[in-house]
């Protein structure tokens, strides 16, 4: 029975996985083609995804609840247990993020300028790549894995945070050096560019879970 519960719970970790990566992907995504848009139709384009990215979150966020219902009722040893609530949860965090950048521009019906809708894209780009390092590290440590593996995945993933954050401080200022722009506006665009900035902090945040988690069991 304990073994049975364990392979499920790796199962559905797995399932919530997929469904994050694929929330993150369609958001990602929805940049790029919005990117190439006429500047009056690009709060088009981006509504149908409100709802798509609304629906994959719930998914999510069902699979999580299953996971911590079969956590509750054992499957992993107590310390395994704590830990992987928390790097779920994290991830969770993940989809809630995407979801809400999405409302915020069509709700709000942000104007988005073409060099700011690029760095958006390039941040996204960066981020993907860390999702699915922490994603394959999260994988890995609930089963099997090689420490020297995990340990080049953590310093790749901060590595790909640090770029985020000059990007995300570059474009703070270049918004602040806009001319003939409202400080209202310039605070709504610093905003956004914190939110979109954020995935890649809470992902290199989650890795730092990783590694304290590695550093308990070696102890």
């Amino acid at each position: 029975m304990f073994f049975s519960k364990t392979n499920k719970i790796i199962e559905q970790l797995e399932l919530h996985s997929n469904i994050v990566q694929e929330c993150f992907t369609r958001f990602q995504q929805s940049f790029e083609k919005v990117a190439q848009a006429p500047e009056q139709k690009y709060l088009v384009e981006l509504e149908p995804m409100v709802d798509e990215l609304s629906q994959l979150e719930k998914r999510a966020d069902r699979i999580r609840h299953e996971v911590i219902r079969y956590l509750l009722n054992g499957g992993f040893l107590v310390d395994n247990r704590k830990s992987t609530m928390r790097l779920i949860e994290g991830l969770d965090h993940v989809a809630d993020i995407s979801e809400d950048i999405i409302q915020m521009i069509v709700y709000e019906k942000i104007q988005l300028p073409k060099w700011f809708m690029q760095q958006i894209i390039e941040i996204n780009t960066i981020t993907n790549q860390q999702l699915k390092l922490y994603i394959n590290l999260m994988n890995k440590i609930v089963s099997d894995y090689n420490l020297e593996d995990v340990v080049s995945d953590l310093g790749k993933i901060e590595a790909l945070e640090s770029k985020v954050d000059t990007i995300e401080i570059a474009t703070i200022k270049q918004v602040f050096n806009m001319p003939d722009f409202e400080l209202a506006y310039k605070n709504q665009l610093k905003g956004l560019i914190n939110m979109v900035a954020e995935i890649s902090d809470k992902i290199e945040d989650l890795s730092d879970e990783v590694e304290i988690i590695l550093a308990s069991r070696r102890i």
